[in-house]
C-alpha cells in the first residue's frame, strides 16, 4: 500500500505540474489572442477609414464633375449672349459703338470667367492630390499593420504555440 501511495503521489505531482505547464500555455494564448485581437480592431480602423476616404474623394469627385459642368454651362451662356448681341450689332447699325463695347465688356469677362474657372479646376485638382495623398499614407499603413501581424503569426506558428489558421 505505501508503494501504491508513493507511485499515486508521483503521479499526482506530475499531473500537478503538467497542469500548472498548461495553464502556464493557455495563459500566454488567451494573451496574444487579445493583443491579436486588438491588432485586427487597428486594421478594422483602418480600413475604415480608407473606405471613408474613398467615400469623401468620391464625393469629391463627383462635386467637381458639377462644378465644371456648371463652369461650362456658365461660358455657354455668355458665349451665348456675346453671339446674340453681334447679331444685334449687324441687324440694327446704330448703336454699333455702343454694342461693340458691350461685346468687348463680355468677352473680358468670359475671358475672366475662363481664368476663374481654370483657377478653380486648379484648386480642385490640388485637392484631389492631397486625397489621393491621405488614401496613400492609409494604405501604406495599412499593409504595415498586415505584415506585421503576418510575422506575428509566422513567428507564432514557427514556436509551435498557434496551429495553422
Amino acid at each position: 500500500l505505501s508503494g501504491e501511495n508513493k507511485r499515486l503521489s508521483c503521479e499526482n505531482s506530475k499531473f500537478k505540474q503538467n497542469r500548472k505547464v498548461f495553464i502556464d500555455k493557455l495563459k500566454y494564448l488567451i494573451a496574444s489572442l487579445e493583443s491579436k485581437t486588438s491588432e485586427n480592431n487597428k486594421m478594422k480602423k483602418v480600413i475604415a477609414e480608407i473606405n471613408s476616404k474613398n467615400e469623401y474623394l468620391k464625393a469629391k469627385k463627383l462635386e467637381m464633375e458639377r462644378e465644371i459642368a456648371l463652369l461650362g454651362k456658365n461660358c455657354e451662356e455668355l458665349l451665348r449672349k456675346v453671339s446674340a448681341l453681334a447679331t444685334d450689332v449687324e441687324r440694327l447699325g446704330k448703336g454699333k459703338v455702343e454694342a461693340t463695347k458691350k461685346v468687348e465688356e463680355l468677352k473680358g469677362q468670359i475671358e475672366q470667367q475662363k481664368s476663374k474657372n481654370i483657377q478653380d479646376v486648379l484648386v480642385l485638382n490640388e485637392r484631389h492630390k492631397n486625397i489621393v495623398g491621405d488614401l496613400i499614407k492609409l494604405e501604406h499603413k495599412y499593409n504595415f499593420l498586415e505584415n506585421s501581424l503576418r510575422k506575428r503569426l509566422s513567428e507564432e506558428k514557427s514556436r509551435g504555440m498557434v496551429s495553422s489558421v
